[in-house]
């Protein structure tokens, strides 16, 4: 299942004002049409009604324990993506999974940076059932891909 930006009603980017680590990117993000909100809210309060949340964080991956939203605040929405991919299976990703969201793993975004860099640079097609297969993935057969 994939879930694109463009076909949820009202889906914003949200990014604590006081941080300005990301200011260009969120801007060129704005020029694509995507409402970017850039506010004082509490994480709480910005999850509250979401269709859907993402974690851009390092927080969950190897050497950064834990999970940028705790568990009961992202019992309303529908999906959860989490671009961190070791491990595979975040604390955030189980939260939401047991939440019943539909999760996608930061382990796809690795996997087709991958293939996609390889087709890019090499300027030859990679087969992608045969990579997998070759990878021999061990990652969450139920993760939305």
């Amino acid at each position: 299942q994939q879930i694109a930006l463009e076909d949820q009603p009202d889906a914003y980017v949200w990014w604590p004002a006081d941080n300005n680590a990301g200011v260009a990117t969120l801007q060129a993000l704005a020029a694509t049409g995507v409402p970017v909100l850039q506010t004082n809210q509490l994480p709480a309060e910005a999850a509250a009604g979401a269709y859907g949340v993402i974690n851009c964080t390092p927080v969950g991956m190897v050497g950064h324990d834990g999970t940028p939203l705790p568990r009961d605040l992202i019992t309303g929405a529908s999906w959860a993506f989490d671009a961190v991919y070791t491990p595979v299976d975040t604390q955030f990703l189980k939260d939401a999974k047991a939440e019943g969201l539909t999760i996608i793993s930061g382990y796809e975004l690795f996997f087709y940076q991958g293939l996609h860099a390889w087709e890019i640079f090499s300027g030859r097609p990679i087969d992608e059932a045969s990579l997998r297969r070759a990878l021999g993935e061990t990652h969450s057969d139920d993760a939305a891909v």
